[in-house]
Parts: structure tokens; C-alpha cells; sequence
């Protein structure tokens, strides 16, 4: 029983540091675009470039190769994009919880 209680609470600390990375990163992104213009290109590419590590760099990447298509095949390559970083943000979840 304590070998089980020690492994959730491994899994827990995992989880809050990485859910604590991520809202951190993407509050820092979110800063940051507020300070480009609207409709600039280069800044967004400059961002984007220099947060490529991060799931929020990512969409931006997508969104600024996307700009030149329809509005829905933008939205398409977003969701597969963001479906693709899902796996990165919820692994270990399916070991616990169970339909």
C-alpha cells in the first residue's frame, strides 16, 4: 500500500510541475504577444522562433505557416496541431483514470 501511495504522489509532483511549466510558458507567450501589432508578421515569426521549445510556440508556428489559407483549414491545422501536443500535456493520465 505505501509503494502505491508513493507512486501517486510521484505522479502528482510530476504532474503540478509540468501543468506549473506550461501556464508559466504560455503566460510569458501571452505577454509578449500582446506586444506585437496587429497583423505583424515578423514579430509573430520572431516569437515563434524564439519559443519553438515550447506548446504555445508550436501553434504560433502553425498559425503564422497557415495565414494564407481559408479560416477553417487554419482552424484544422491548429486542432491537429494541438491534438499532436495533447499526448505531451496528459501522458500517464490513462494509468489512472479509467472510463
Amino acid at each position: 500500500m505505501a509503494v502505491v501511495l508513493l507512486i501517486a504522489l510521484i505522479v502528482i509532483i510530476e504532474r503540478l510541475y509540468v501543468l506549473k511549466k506550461v501556464l508559466a510558458q504560455g503566460k510569458d507567450i501571452h505577454n509578449k504577444l500582446r506586444q506585437v501589432p496587429y497583423q505583424g508578421i515578423a514579430g509573430l515569426q520572431s516569437l515563434a522562433s524564439t519559443k519553438e521549445d515550447t506548446l504555445q510556440g508550436h501553434l504560433i508556428s502553425t498559425a503564422v505557416a497557415s495565414r494564407g489559407e481559408t479560416s477553417e483549414e487554419m482552424e484544422l491545422h491548429l486542432e491537429e496541431e494541438i491534438m499532436a501536443a495533447s499526448p505531451k500535456i496528459s501522458r500517464g493520465c490513462g494509468c489512472w483514470i479509467r472510463p
